[in-house]
């Protein structure tokens, strides 16, 4: 993965399917680096550092959900 410092992984999801995953992608310091991920429209993609998806037992299938928080800022006055 170009400009990443950590090899990673990826999981890629649809409508909150996990629909595909890469792992352990390397980093990669040239102008021209591989593209990853499935031949199908995704709406959202979770990097994790290398290692993670098979720690956490993510596969191909799951349901992931995901919650927004809002975070309140302070602003100094």
């Amino acid at each position: 993965m170009q400009n990443m410092l950590i090899p990673i992984d990826m999981v890629f999801i649809s409508e909150g399917l996990v629909i595909a995953i890469e792992r352990n992608l390397k980093a990669c310091s040239l102008s021209y680096c591989s593209k990853y991920g499935p031949n199908l429209l995704v709406d959202g993609v979770i990097e994790l550092g290398a290692g993670e998806v098979k720690r956490l037992g993510v596969e191909v299938g799951d349901l992931v959900e995901i919650k927004y928080e809002l975070i309140q800022s302070f602003d100094k006055e």
